[in-house]
C-alpha cells in the first residue's frame, strides 16, 4: 500500500486503541483483500511441517491459508462452548493441542462465523500462553467494528501479544466493500 493509506489505516488504529504504536512503514501490510494480506504474512512466518492451533468455529478459508503455506491445523473448540455459557479453560484447550511442531495460534474476534467476542481476560490468557510456548498469534479482528453486545477488545491492547501479534483487518467489512 502507498505511504499515505497505511498512515490512514495507522490512525484508525490509534483512534480505535488509544495509546497503541503502530509504525505505518514496517507494521502496516496493505494487501489485495484481507485474504491476502492473511497469506502474505502466514507464508513469511510459517512453512512446511509446522502446525498452527485453530479456533472454532472458525473462518472457512483459514484451513486454506494455513494449508497453502505447508502447515497442519490442529482445530480446538473454543467460542461455541463461551456462547453454550461453558467456561474454557484455555490453558488446558490449548495445550492438549500443542506439539513440538506447533507455531501459532489462530482465533476470530469478533468470530465468524458466530459473532463471539473474545473478553480481555480470555486474550490475556492466550497471550501467556503463546508466550509461555513462542507461538505468533493470528488474531482475526475482520469484524472488529460489527459489534452488536458488549465491545471489541483489540489484541493489540494486550502487551504481551505486542512481539508476536498480526492483527487482520478487511475494508470489505468496515466499508461494506
Amino acid at each position: 500500500g502507498t505511504a499515505g493509506l497505511r498512515l490512514a489505516i495507522t490512525e484508525k488504529l490509534a483512534r480505535a486503541l488509544p495509546g497503541a504504536q503502530v509504525d505505518p512503514t514496517c507494521e502496516v501490510l496493505v494487501g489485495a483483500g484481507g485474504t491476502h494480506a492473511f497469506f502474505c504474512v502466514a507464508n513469511a512466518l510459517l512453512g512446511e511441517g509446522d502446525e498452527v492451533i485453530v479456533a472454532a468455529p472458525y473462518w472457512p478459508l483459514t484451513p486454506g491459508v494455513f494449508a497453502a503455506t505447508g502447515c497442519t491445523i490442529r482445530e480446538v473448540v473454543i467460542t461455541s462452548e463461551w456462547l453454550q455459557g461453558r467456561e474454557v479453560d484455555l490453558e488446558v484447550v490449548l495445550g492438549a493441542a500443542l506439539t513440538p511442531k506447533t507455531r501459532a495460534i489462530y482465533f476470530a474476534s469478533p468470530n465468524n462465523p458466530d459473532g463471539k467476542v473474545w473478553s480481555a481476560d480470555s486474550l490475556e490468557r492466550l497471550a501467556a500462553f503463546a508466550e509461555r510456548h513462542d507461538l505468533w498469534v493470528f488474531a482475526d479482528e475482520v469484524y472488529a467494528d460489527l459489534v452488536y453486545e458488549g465491545a471489541h477488545v483489540s489484541a493489540r491492547a494486550i502487551a504481551k501479544l505486542h512481539d508476536r501479534l498480526i492483527v487482520i483487518h478487511s475494508l470489505s467489512k468496515s466499508h461494506a466493500l
